[in-house]
Formats: structure tokens, sequence, C-alpha cells
């Protein structure tokens, strides 16, 4: 069954600057702190399964709803539909104290540049925690992003952000791993496949969250796009083929076995007569792999769309859809 993925929604945050003198994180916090913020991680993570705005707002800084409360209550309002469970992981926490106004507070979350992340933030309050939370969401894993300050004796939050983190497991780091080693394989389409998918979770907190690897994404999307124009063009015709379909995209068809290749095409063969098109598409699977390198190798499934207008990107537009199972 096919998912839709999740998209981040919206931001919230209480603006305002400051800078810490002492930063601890993880299991290096106070665990009375800890304890003190897992009930109220919960309490939220509950909040959001339920749709309860109320309780979620009392949870709230003043100085946060007073500018943003009826943003806030739309972001549940979206995102509640997608979190069934109240169940979650902690990714990682951070305690800030004794700060001064004026500065981002940035928290890296290791050494590591090829996995870890900055994360960057304002606050104004002497005492901040951060508590970045996995959520599951099907195959996808969402990235509860929550800043809490402290106002008197309780903490209230200052800032929440919802945002796709990894699909299937794998995080946007992973995805250019696996791109990198395909693309050294010279299977340029199957890593252009994982960088569509690491694009798309590459800010799973926004801008407040940022990968170390962040540059290099973005720098080898740029690489494999480069190494496919200069051995295709599309529309990609399948000249050795009597019917002369033209390959249109192909991107990333998510479903809850995995992730497989999608492949548009235009045809002539009328896309009602699946008699005859499944014919043609047959002969299309058999030979693709003579104008894409790999694009079927060791994939349990390919999906095809056929069309008889050629797509633009814009216009909606019929067609049938076809699924090869590899044999």
């Amino acid at each position: 069954m096919k998912r839709k993925i999740f998209r981040p929604l919206l931001a919230l945050i209480l603006l305002a600057a400051c800078n810490s003198s002492e930063t601890y994180q993880d299991e290096n916090i106070s665990q009375s702190i800890r304890d003190e913020i897992a009930v109220l991680d919960q309490k939220i993570i509950d909040a959001v399964v339920s749709n309860d705005i109320d309780l979620i707002l009392t949870l709230s800084s003043e100085d946060l709803l007073s500018e943003k409360k009826d943003s806030f209550v739309n972001l549940i309002t979206q995102v509640s539909p997608y979190i069934q469970s109240n169940e979650f992981e902690i990714l990682n926490q951070f305690y800030i104290t004794n700060f001064s106004s004026g500065n981002d507070c940035i928290l890296q979350s290791g050494t590591d540049s090829t996995k870890d992340y900055r994360f960057i933030f304002t606050a104004n309050n002497k005492e901040t925690f951060v508590s970045l939370l996995k959520l599951k969401d099907g195959y996808n894993d969402i990235l509860l992003s929550i800043v809490y300050g402290k106002y008197g004796d309780e903490w209230k939050i200052n800032f929440l952000y919802f945002g796709l983190f990894a699909i299937h497991g794998k995080t946007a780091n992973d995805y250019l791993a696996s791109a990198r080693e395909k693309y050294d394989y010279g299977l340029i389409m199957d890593a252009f496949v994982d960088m569509m998918i690491c694009m798309e979770i590459i800010y799973p907190s926004g801008d407040y969250l940022l990968y170390l690897s962040e540059t290099e994404m973005h720098k080898f999307t740029n690489k494999i796009v480069d190494a496919i124009e200069k051995t295709m063009s599309f529309p990609l015709p399948l000249s050795e083929l009597e019917t002369k379909p033209q390959i249109v995209s192909i991107y990333p068809q998510i479903i809850d076995e995995g992730i497989f290749p999608m492949i548009e095409y235009f045809t002539e063969v009328n896309i009602d007569d699946t008699i005859q098109g499944k014919i043609e598409n047959d002969k299309i699977h058999s030979v693709i792999d003579n104008y894409i390198n790999g694009i079927t190798d060791n994939k349990k499934y390919v999906f095809y769309k056929a069309f008889n207008e050629m797509p633009d990107g814009e216009k909606v537009l019929p067609f049938h859809g076809y699924v090869q199972e590899a044999e």
C-alpha cells in the first residue's frame, strides 16, 4: 500500500536571543531534569495523537502564544492525523544554562561529519532544554523538535517543529552514502533516485537542524545531474522498439515494501488498450537497461506509467500503470 510522504509542516519559534555558557548532552544531563522533560515530552505526544489542542496550549509559553497561537493550533490539527502512536525514541537531548542574550545557540550532535548535525536556534531563557524525538508514521520516521524555556519553576514550549527524518529507516545521510556507492558502480540513475529521497528529508527541522554534510548533499546531487545530462536526454526514445515509446522521467516510488523506480513514458499505444499496452510494457521492461544502466537490477518491483500525452509536470494527465515483478 502506498503511503503519502509526510512533509515538514510549520515551525513555531519564540524569537529572542541566547548564548550558552554551559551545555550538557544526553546522559550528561542531570537525571532529575531529564525526568521532568520526559513527562512533558510524553504529554505533548499524547496530545498530538489525540488532537488535544487545549493541553498543548497549557504547555506553551505565553510569549509564543501571544504571537503564534492560531498557527500553533493549525499545526497540531495538521499533524495529528499522521501520528497514530504515542511511542517515541529520543534522538538527542541538550540542556543549556546561563544564557546571555545576543547570540545564536549552536548545538552539535557529535564529531562525525558524515552523520552529525548542528541545531541552531535563539532563546531568551536562562535555562533551555532541547528534545529531538523520533515518532513513527508507517515507514516514515518523523522528527519532533521541541525547545523548552524555563519560566520560573516551569518548563514551557518555545519552539515546536515536525519534519520528515527518515524513510524506511534511512536518513538523508544514509541515502547520500548509498548514492555515492551506486554512483561509483556506474549506476547513475539509481544514485539519482537515492538523492531525490535525500533531498526530500534533508531538513527534518527546517533551517534549525543542518547536517554537517548538507553542502556535500547539494554538490553530489548536482554532480549526478551533470553526469546524467552528459549521457542521456529526456524524453529518451527507445528506438529499438517498433512503437517508439519515450521515457519521460524516473523517480522513486515508495511503498510499504521499500523504494523502487517509477518510470514514466509517452506512448502512441492507446492507454485504454490494456492488452497491447501490456505487450509494449513488457518489451520496454526487457530493454530499459540498455538505455539506463542497472535500473531494473536487484529490484523486486519496477513501476511504470504510460501516457498518451507528453507530461509537462504541471497538467494532470490520464495514464495507465504497470508493475513489473522480478523473476
